[in-house]
């Protein structure tokens, strides 16, 4: 395992500056926040993996997609079928399936559209 992966792979701490605002609340409580998001997440994968594309390719990028089939079950349908709420999903995005609206852009914020696009075996497809 590379020196990069290693540090990755360590949980996300915060501190504060000055020993006597370690017991600031505001502080303890954005810890818990991002300590909580790292989990629910499962980001140390997410980031070993975007690590790992990184080190093959030179780059990766995160996506945040939305999963209907995340969630707390809201209701049923007609046929008996659970609909959930939804929700978040953060995965690692190797840089052959992205493509940017130019090429001749600096960075992706100055692009209007991407296109993320994904091969599917013919066996997945027919089972979509």
């Amino acid at each position: 395992m590379s020196i990069s992966t290693k540090m990755v792979l360590s949980i996300i701490n915060i501190h504060s500056i000055f020993a006597i605002f370690e017991k600031n609340p505001k502080a303890k409580l954005a810890k818990d926040i991002l300590e909580s998001t790292y989990q629910k997440f499962n980001l140390s994968k997410v980031i070993a993996e975007a690590t790992k594309w990184s080190e093959i390719c030179g780059t990766a990028f995160y996506k945040v997609i939305w999963k209907n089939q995340k969630g707390k079950v809201i209701a049923k349908d007609e046929l008996g079928n659970m609909i959930k709420e939804g929700d978040l999903e953060i995965i690692a995005v190797p840089p052959y399936e992205i493509f940017p609206e130019a090429s001749c852009y600096a960075g992706l914020e100055e692009c209007s559209s991407i296109i993320h696009a994904k091969a599917y075996s013919v066996e997945n497809i027919k089972s979509i």
